[in-house]
């Protein structure tokens, strides 16, 4: 607790330097920014949901494109970080231990010394315009950039030298392609953004496939992977996830069950493991990551796992509880998104959906 609370007082001084240091400072304007002429450049993403991360990737690659000869840097979760591994738009990742943070000040003095070695021109406080975050802001600010970019909220507007005007309240834009538009701040004209995509680990098929074989799934058995998971009123019921998973079992379709620590409790109101009900074991984000790859379809809530399978390319059919299905659904070309309005969707029109994909599959 001691060392938590010497933690917090080093954020908190760091925090108040960094305000009186910017009290100071002029606004930058955006036609000083020439992103094809940056050679450094950082990408501040910190909080603890896999899903944001994985949407971050639509800004990413238009950094990419729009900044050919910058290297980008991310500040990344340590627990999700794994999933930017790879990736073309992002050339090194700068990992965040929330815990460690919080515990220790050596801590926070060894991350602002990474910061600083990153030497970004710019800096890109990568909030989402509805919730902005300190950290997010004071890790911007700490990398001592000279531009420092991102939306316009009360929160962050101290550790911002260059804002965004957030997006109308209600609006039904993608929240990869709002992440995306914080470079048309310094680039107006620059590219429609690409959809969020990840890059699977180095051999992920081969260790898919024998994953599946060690399991018992036959040859040439289509997998539809399955998480129950979702946060508050975004999670579907679990007598709704086994309805689905006994109708595909039925129909020669094995199911693998996947499951984080919040959904480990409800696995016990369905099916115990068989031939055509198998469950993944606990994971870290590599692991499912490489699990995802070797689906031939995947069914949820509005989880991280879903954004990730959609990025894979895997397809995708989300059940979407509240109406915010617009701004979060999956993006690929296969996946299907069922919602009805002030009602509850059918666990029949999920299997219709998944089979229709599993056909067209065949």
């Amino acid at each position: 607790m001691r060392a938590r609370k010497l933690g917090e007082r080093a954020l908190k001084r760091l925090g108040l330097a960094a305000a009186a240091r910017i009290a100071a400072e002029p606004r930058r304007r955006p036609e000083e920014v020439e992103l094809a002429r940056l050679e450094r450049i950082l990408v501040v993403r910190q909080d603890r949901r896999l899903g944001n991360l994985v949407l971050l990737t639509s800004l990413l690659g238009g950094l990419r494109r729009a900044a050919p000869r910058a290297t980008v840097a991310v500040v990344a979760p340590a627990g999700f970080a794994a999933v930017l591994a790879g990736h073309p738009a992002v050339d090194s990742i700068l990992t965040l231990d929330h815990r460690r943070l919080l515990r220790s000040p050596q801590e926070i003095a060894a991350l602002r010394n990474k910061l600083r070695g990153a030497a970004p021109e710019l800096a890109i406080d990568a909030s989402p315009h509805h919730a902005a975050s300190f950290l997010n802001g004071l890790v911007t600010w700490a990398s001592g950039a000279r531009y420092r970019l991102g939306y316009a909220r009360p929160e962050a507007t101290p550790f911002l030298n260059l804002l965004a005007p957030p997006p109308a309240a209600g609006g039904e834009t993608h929240e990869s392609v709002l992440l995306h538009d914080l470079l048309r701040v310094v680039a107006p004209a620059i590219d429609p953004p690409p959809r969020p995509w990840i890059v699977p680990p180095p051999g992920a098929a081969e260790l898919a496939a024998r994953f599946r074989r060690r399991l018992g799934v036959e040859p040439g058995c289509m997998v539809a992977g399955l998480h129950p998971g979702g946060r508050r009123q975004k999670r579907w019921g679990i007598e709704r996830f086994e309805a689905v998973a006994a109708e595909l079992a039925a129909r020669g379709v094995a199911v693998l069950v996947f499951s984080g620590p919040a959904e480990r409790p409800l696995l016990s109101a369905m099916a115990p493991p068989g031939p055509r009900r198998l469950y993944a074991p606990p994971t870290d984000s590599r692991g499912l990551t490489t699990l995802l790859t070797g689906l031939d379809l995947f069914i949820s809530g509005d989880c991280g796992p879903m954004h990730l399978a959609s990025a894979l390319g895997v397809p995708c059919v989300s059940v979407f509880r509240v109406g915010d299905h617009a701004r979060y659904r999956p993006l690929g070309e296969r996946d299907r998104v069922l919602h009805v309005a002030g009602g509850e969707v059918e666990p029949a029109a999920v299997v219709r959906a998944a089979a229709a994909i599993l056909g067209a599959e065949t």
